[in-house]
């Protein structure tokens, strides 16, 4: 039987991405909250460059526990960071988390928004007028580049909301 180089290029392609996914699936990010000051916590990031490797967690990214809740700062690279972020927050405290500050645009620091719930505001601050076009051109960019590397990092539209690429638009 004869196979054509499409079908062996889909196949191949195919397992790569469920092999792909299944590395990311069981990805351990090891959260640690450090207590920095009184009910202030970072979770320190490795001092490398972004790869599969790391799994994009190069940034710092924390929280503080405040009488209504929590805030965040910067959600990681990824849903799944997102999560485990969850989790270590839940480690040191049960209260609701209130609020989610992304310091930046940088997708280390704003990709784990994906794992917190909807009724939660996020917050990118809003330094110029094409802020919100910019990051609708990054959310695209980011979402390209996520399916063609196999997924590293899903990109929801909730997560890129007002990116800031400053004097430059982005065609999606």
């Amino acid at each position: 039987m004869l196979v054509s180089r499409r079908a062996v290029c889909w196949l191949t392609w195919a397992m790569l991405l469920c092999a792909t996914q299944s590395v990311f699936a069981a990805r351990d990010y090891a959260l640690e909250p450090q207590q920095v000051a009184p009910n202030t916590y970072v979770l320190i990031g490795a001092n490398e460059h972004f790869s599969f490797a790391n799994g994009g967690n190069i940034a710092n990214t924390g929280f503080i526990v405040t009488d209504d809740g929590v805030v965040v700062i910067d959600t990681g690279p990824s849903r799944l960071y997102g999560e485990q972020m969850i989790a270590a927050i839940r480690a040191v405290t049960d209260q609701p988390i209130v609020r989610v500050y992304n310091t930046h645009l940088h997708p280390d620091h704003f990709l784990g928004n994906q794992a917190f719930d909807a009724s939660v505001s996020t917050f990118i601050p809003i330094t110029f007028s094409a802020t919100r076009h910019s990051m609708q051109a990054c959310w695209l960019l980011c979402r390209r580049r996520s399916t063609a590397s196999g997924a590293m990092a899903t990109v929801s539209t909730r997560t890129c909301t007002a990116c800031a690429v400053r004097g430059r638009r982005e065609r999606a």
